[in-house]
C-alpha cells in the first residue's frame, strides 16, 4: 500500500488534476488511516469535478469514519443525486441514518424502503424443486470473513453449528483474505470465494447449490450483496449480525436479533423483515 501511494503521488506530480489518481490516493489514505490527507486529497478532487460520484462516495466514507456523520450523509446524498441507479452510495446514505441523533425509526424505515424500490426490483430467479435430503443447507454471505468484528461473533456460531442437521456453506466476498479468513474456511463445510462474481452470477450459484436458507451478514455495510438477495435465489432469506437496522427489502424474510438490539414492542414497525 505504501508503494501504491507513492505511485499515485508520482502520477499527480505529472498531472496534479488527474481525478482517478486523486480519488484512488484518497481512498488509499483512508484505508491506511491517514484521515487528514485523505480528506485533503478528495476535497481537491471534488473541487475539480463536483459531480464525481466515486469521489463523493469516498469522501463520504472518510468523513463517516472520522465521526462527521451529517457531513458524510451530505456527500452520499450528492452521489445518489448524481447517479441514482448506483446502489453503493445509496446503501452508504441509508446506513448513515442509524448514527444521526434525532432521526426517527420511521424515517430510517422509509429511507431503506426507498433503497429497495430503487435497487431491489429484480425478477426472481427460477428455482428448481429442492430435493428431499437429510441435512438443511444453510449459507452465510459476508464481505467480513476476515479480521473484523462480524467474524469475532460469527466464528463461535460456525464452530458450534449442529452438523448432524445442517450443511454449512460460506460465500466469501473478501477481496483481501487474511489468517481469520483461513481459520473460518477450515471450519466451514463448503467455502466459495464470490469476490469476482457479479451479483446475478452469485445468485445463480446459490440456485445451483440448492441452498435452503441464505443468510446476509452485512446489511447496508460496505461490499454487501443485497442485490443478489433481491433475485430471491433461496426459498428462505435472513439478515443477521452485521447491520443494526432493516434492509428495507421484502425479499429478506427474517432478521435475527434479540431484545437488546431490538426491544420487544418497539421495533416491529421499524423493520420490513419479521424479527
Amino acid at each position: 500500500m505504501q508503494e501504491a501511494a507513492a505511485a499515485y503521488r508520482h502520477v499527480l506530480r505529472l498531472d496534479p488534476d488527474y481525478i482517478p489518481a486523486l480519488n484512488n490516493l484518497g481512498a488509499l489514505c483512508a484505508d491506511m488511516g491517514w484521515t487528514g490527507e485523505a480528506i485533503d486529497v478528495l476535497e481537491k478532487a471534488l473541487a475539480i469535478d463536483p459531480q464525481s460520484v466515486h469521489v463523493l462516495n469516498n469522501l463520504g466514507r472518510v468523513l463517516f469514519r472520522a465521526g462527521e456523520v451529517p457531513a458524510a450523509r451530505d456527500m452520499f446524498a450528492r452521489a445518489v443525486a448524481a447517479r441514482p441507479e448506483w446502489p453503493v452510495a445509496h446503501s452508504n446514505l441509508v446506513a448513515c441514518l442509524n448514527y444521526i441523533p434525532g432521526v426517527s425509526p420511521r424515517e430510517i424505515l422509509d429511507a431503506h424502503r426507498d433503497w429497495a424500490k430503487a435497487h431491489a426490483q429484480i425478477e426472481p430467479l427460477a428455482r428448481r424443486q429442492l430435493r428431499r435430503r437429510r441435512l438443511i443447507r444453510v449459507a452465510y454471505v459476508s464481505p467480513d470473513f476476515r479480521s473484523h468484528s462480524v467474524s469475532r461473533f460469527f466464528r463461535p456460531l460456525l464452530r458450534h453449528h449442529d452438523r448432524s442437521r445442517f450443511e454449512v456453506i460460506c460465500y466469501a466476498n473478501v477481496a483481501r483474505p487474511d489468517t481469520v479468513t483461513q481459520a473460518l474456511k477450515e471450519m466451514a463445510g463448503r467455502w466459495l470465494d464470490i469476490s469476482r462474481m457479479t451479483d446475478i452470477d452469485f445468485a445463480n450459484r446459490v440456485v445451483e447449490d440448492e441452498v435452503d436458507i441464505l443468510v446476509d451478514l452485512a446489511g447496508h455495510t460496505a461490499n454487501n450483496r443485497l442485490t443478489a438477495f433481491a433475485a430471491r435465489p433461496a426459498p428462505i432469506q435472513y439478515s443477521f449480525l452485521g447491520y443494526p437496522a432493516t434492509t428495507g427489502m421484502s425479499q429478506i424474510d427474517y432478521r435475527l436479533t434479540d431484545p437488546i438490539a431490538d426491544p420487544e414492542g418497539q421495533s416491529d414497525e421499524a423493520s420490513i423483515e419479521t424479527l
